[in-house]
């Protein structure tokens, strides 16, 4: 879906839901001639649950708005989604640490000690293993109900070194719970690179829905948000990475901006 440059009022209404600024956050809102077009940006960045959050606190003239109840049902749907990719992650990760598997939890899963689904929705389940643990750990994930697509097996093949990978193709659940199985974060010649062995020989025990599981430190889920943001994806991942950049600061986890 094609929506078109953003103009300079509302710009500053995407900045002030990403920083919480309330009195701007208002202004702006009235100010917008084209209210769906902000509609339909969130939602293609992977922000709208910002967008829902704040108009449900703050503007209730949209109630009975079509657009709104959309956007609500939307919300209300990846929220479902997002328990269910914490529901299964937290089970998967039990297994991994009782199968003595090196691992991490990575972006979204391992977020979810310091941040609810209020807060941030995640659309699948990311896990950094040590790679002389990624056969053992794929064949405790199809355990665990997850299969890759086309009931592909594993072969070594399948860790490769070419720069554009860095996980193993994408294994579903019975739920469509996404999981990718990482071997590394940087894209570069070494099938495990540094980030990620620094990433694993440092975890940390996590605590969250009363379940334990292995996370990265606050340091690093930084690095590693930052270099998603911006080397990954060659910068495709959009505005989401600012609005968790703001979370990381509200939350302590990183230095006050």
């Amino acid at each position: 879906m094609k929506i078109g440059k953003l103009s300079a009022i509302e710009k500053d209404f995407i900045w002030s839901l990403a920083t919480n600024s309330k009195h701007n956050l208002i202004n702006n809102f009235n100010m917008l001639e084209d209210k769906n077009k902000i509609f339909s940006y969130c939602n293609l960045n992977n922000i709208e649950l910002f967008l829902y959050n704040f108009l449900e606190k703050n503007v209730s003239d949209m109630n009975n708005k079509d657009t709104y109840l959309a956007l609500k049902s939307q919300v209300d749907g990846k929220k479902i989604k997002t328990l269910m990719n914490i529901s299964a992650g937290i089970k998967l990760c039990k297994e991994f640490s009782r199968n003595n598997i090196n691992y991490v939890a990575l972006k979204g899963l391992s977020y979810i000690d310091k941040i609810n689904v209020d807060e941030r929705l995640f659309r699948d389940l990311d896990i950094l293993v040590d790679i002389k643990d990624i056969e053992k750990s794929v064949q405790i994930a199809q355990k665990n109900g997850f299969i890759f697509k086309n009931n592909k097996r594993f072969t070594r093949d399948l860790i490769t070194k070419r720069l554009d990978k860095y996980c193993l193709p994408q294994m579903y659940d019975s739920n469509n719970v996404v999981l990718e199985i990482h071997y590394r974060i940087e894209a570069n010649e070494l099938i495990q690179c540094k980030l990620a062995a620094k990433m694993l020989a440092e975890k940390k025990l996590t605590t969250a829905y009363g379940q334990q599981f292995y996370a990265p430190t606050n340091e690093y889920k930084f690095i590693h948000l930052a270099y998603h943001a911006i080397s990954k994806g060659n910068f495709d991942v959009g505005i989401s990475s600012i609005f968790d950049l703001f979370i990381f600061k509200n939350k302590g986890m990183i230095d006050p901006i």
